[in-house]
């Protein structure tokens, strides 16, 4: 993973916790703004209205308020990033499944913790009761119980973990180990709670629930979690809502049944928090200054990044199945071109998927999409949309599928980036061409017969010449050297940077900055 200063993740965090608060201040100011107004136009005496009494009324809904104009400003602020950066990826079910219940267990698990802990520490007693007058005080203004439900039980677990686990989590994975990552995430998610009876608890709940958002590659599980978690304060209360007394019978037996069932809840979440696990890969190892090595991956498990994408071999009757993509319409294609599965993973003929891992890597997307008949995933390089392809119908017919995404998106050739090998250049050099022939490439050659144009930008990258004992397609089917493998790893960045000035319609800067440079 690309990592950023301490500096830049520390400015990152900061502008996510500010615009946090910042959304509930300006829920608490709209909100008083709309009581005020609604006081004055009913004629009522302001100076006889206890104003402190009133805020407390309407204050869930000011939660929810604030809650909805955090997740607007992340998708405003974000765009088409914001699920990825928020980590809003889908997961398998059992994930979420056992994350309900690993909330439950947790609220067990809390109650003890916190018995033992107040007994031992006065100071976080004396919190609580702090915690607890400050709650009586909103409960006598007798706000609306469904706000309290919606805010407490939905909204505000989704918001702190699309903060905490999801935006944090993600900019302090960029600097740190995922195990530092975790604890400053938890850290931050305990202090925002802004008292010390909280605090104890919410920083190991925080440490669970950051854990299980990066053991899933989503933050869903964790949202379920928190939810299942939260809503166990509940049950006692609905039944207060439903008109029995806090000391009757059935709101005993409720309480009590619902705080065993919680216990229960322990065996059975990890029973099935085993069988989730087993179900979703564990997520690869990042290691701060580990390099990226396209020779020692699976084409169809591109780095995750954390993100626990599982890995899978298209089946080539899905080929015209549209399994959906964040971006409505790219203005971009950059294709890599290769031949699908393990045998040719390390060939120098693949070189252009590895190149495109590699921007996927820089991008934080993963390429796994089957549409198109190609894996296709989308990132926005300076700017501008961008859908990346590799296309799975092997070389010679890799125009096919180069032909459909750009005649679904519209997309014209001069907007299309090929990358792929060549011979006639050593291994660590590239050079960029705004159109020409294919030059006895097998793929090029389709994509010029199925675009019935050469005048498309690509971007070759060296694999040397065979020697003269050896046939061309068994050089090509064959894998690099160790030598010749850093040379192309090292010539990766600059392919990278290259794609971004394409982007930008700069290709001919690329051109003279990156033709004939040696790498490695």
């Amino acid at each position: 993973m690309i990592r950023n200063s301490g500096f830049q993740t520390f400015m990152k965090c900061a502008g996510y916790v500010v615009l946090f608060s910042a959304m509930q201040v300006v829920a608490s100011v709209m909100a008083s703004l709309v009581m005020t107004l609604a006081l004055f136009l009913s004629g009522m005496d302001l100076n006889a209205i206890d104003l402190e009494t009133a805020a407390y009324s309407v204050y869930y809904e000011t939660m929810i308020l604030s809650e909805l104009l955090f997740i607007a400003a992340v998708f405003l602020l974000k765009r088409r990033n914001a699920a990825r950066e928020a980590s809003l990826n889908p997961t398998a079910p059992s994930a979420l499944f056992s994350g309900a219940f690993v909330g439950f267990a947790a609220y067990a698990a809390v109650i003890i913790f916190l018995s033992v802990v107040m007994s031992l520490l006065p100071a976080i007693q004396q919190s609580q009761d702090g915690y607890m007058e400050a709650q009586n005080a909103i409960a006598a203004a007798k706000p609306a119980f469904w706000a309290e439900i919606v805010s407490i039980c939905l909204l505000a677990p989704l918001t702190e973990e699309i903060l905490c686990r999801g935006l944090l989590l993600n900019a302090l994975r960029e600097r740190f180990d995922p195990k530092k990552a975790i604890f400053i995430s938890a850290l931050i998610f305990a202090l925002i709670h802004g008292n010390l009876y909280q605090i104890v608890f919410t920083l190991p709940l925080g440490l669970l629930l950051g854990w299980l958002a990066f053991r899933f590659g989503s933050v869903w599980p964790a949202v379920l979690t928190h939810v299942a978690f939260n809503f166990s304060n509940y049950p006692a209360r609905i039944c207060m809502e439903l008109g029995f007394d806090l000391e009757s019978k059935l709101t005993n037996v409720v309480h009590s049944s619902w705080l065993s069932f919680c216990f229960i809840s322990v065996p059975i979440a990890l029973f099935f928090l085993r069988r989730a696990m087993k179900k979703v890969p564990e997520p690869q190892a990042e290691k701060q200054g580990a390099p990226f090595d396209p020779f020692a991956q699976d084409p169809f498990a591109p780095p995750s990044y954390g993100r626990g994408v599982p890995p899978f071999t298209p089946d080539p009757s899905q080929f015209n199945d549209f399994q959906g993509g964040s971006m409505a319409a790219p203005e971009y294609l950059i294709v890599g071109l290769g031949n699908p599965g393990e045998k040719y993973a390390q060939n120098r003929h693949n070189v252009g998927f590895m190149a495109l891992d590699y921007i996927a890597l820089r991008e934080r997307v993963t390429i796994q999409n089957l549409r198109f008949k190609a894996l296709t995933g989308e990132c926005t390089l300076s700017g501008k949309k961008v859908l990346l392809l590799k296309p799975q119908t092997f070389m010679n017919l890799s125009g096919e599928a180069v032909r459909e995404a750009a005649a679904f998106y519209k997309i014209p050739p001069e907007k299309i980036l090929v990358i792929y090998d060549d011979i006639n250049f050593v291994p660590g050099v590239f050079r960029i061409r705004n159109s020409g022939s294919a030059g006895g490439h097998n793929g090029i050659k389709s994509i010029i017969s199925c675009l019935g144009t050469d005048a498309f930008p690509r971007v070759k990258i060296g694999v040397g010449n065979p020697p003269p004992q050896w046939e061309l397609m068994n050089w090509v089917l064959g894998n690099p050297s160790p030598e010749d493998q850093k040379c192309i790893i090292s010539s990766l960045e600059d392919v990278y940077d290259s794609t971004k000035l394409f982007a930008a319609g700069d290709l001919d800067r690329a051109s003279a900055l990156y033709n004939g440079k040696q790498h490695g």
